[in-house]
């Protein structure tokens, strides 16, 4: 299963995207009843605070996350039982990985880019004192003429 979430979270930082059909479910916050939720809970009383909370965080997030985290945190947080705060820590988890791939990937873009400018002033330096070193040359040539 892990390496299923580091697939879909690299596909996400790395912006590859495809276009499949998806059931309504992996688009929508599912509405779970928190009360049959907590019923399972070994403690009720504390779980549906944490539950609504939950349920509250995602509702405001939920719109803005990509698909791939939808689908594969609903899937994780449906096992054994559903719950929000599972969810939750999923969103949470995968959000934490694209943000950290996204970072290494900048990172590696700008020391490609560093790497590349310093090719290039190489590059450009050599070129100069060739052109300086054949503007000797040529003045030496007309002056040994002369």
């Amino acid at each position: 299963m892990a390496n299923w979430r580091t697939a879909f979270t690299t596909a996400i930082a790395t912006g590859l995207t495809a276009t499949i059909a998806l059931p309504a479910w992996a688009v929508s916050l599912p509405e779970w009843d928190i009360t049959q939720i907590c019923h399972k809970d070994t403690a009720p009383a504390d779980c549906t605070i944490p539950q609504l909370q939950a349920r509250s965080v995602l509702s405001g997030r939920w719109p803005n996350l990509p698909i791939a985290f939808r689908t594969g945190c609903l899937a994780l947080a449906k096992e054994p039982d559903v719950s929000y705060r599972r969810l939750t820590e999923c969103v949470e988890v995968e959000v934490t990985k694209a943000a950290e791939l996204k970072r290494k990937a900048d990172e590696e873009a700008a020391r490609l880019a560093a790497e590349a400018a310093a090719k290039k002033k190489a590059a450009d330096d050599a070129a100069r004192l060739a052109a300086e070193a054949e503007a000797k040359r040529k003045a030496e040539e007309e002056a040994a003429r002369l």
